[in-house]
């Protein structure tokens, strides 16, 4: 509980219950990061710029525009980047699904 209530704490955070539809999250989202799961190929999808922590872990983290995560400083760089307007190119996402899901 301690930990939720620290992220409580920062500016722009909250938490939202588990009946919450991922698809009403990601058409108001300006990006998405997650390590891995669904929420990125829904990202995808949708065309929001994806932050992916676990890269390494799914394939998503081979398409062109995912800023893939492996530091603090990267972090904050992709951030920065998506803030100025950013716009993702994922025409590479059908071949990669297709080269390593099918």
């Amino acid at each position: 509980k301690e930990f939720y209530k620290e992220l409580l704490k920062l500016k722009n955070v909250s938490l939202l219950k588990q009946e919450v539809k991922s698809l009403n999250i990601i058409r108001s989202a300006e990006a998405i990061s997650t390590i891995n799961g669904s929420i990125a190929s829904e990202a995808l999808t949708y065309n929001k710029s994806l932050i992916l922590f676990g890269h390494q872990s799914i394939p998503f983290g081979l398409c062109n525009d995912v800023f893939k995560i492996t530091s603090s400083k990267q972090c904050e760089e992709a951030m920065n980047i998506i803030e100025s307007g950013f716009i993702p190119d994922y025409s590479d996402f059908n071949e990669i699904i297709e080269n390593y899901l099918f």
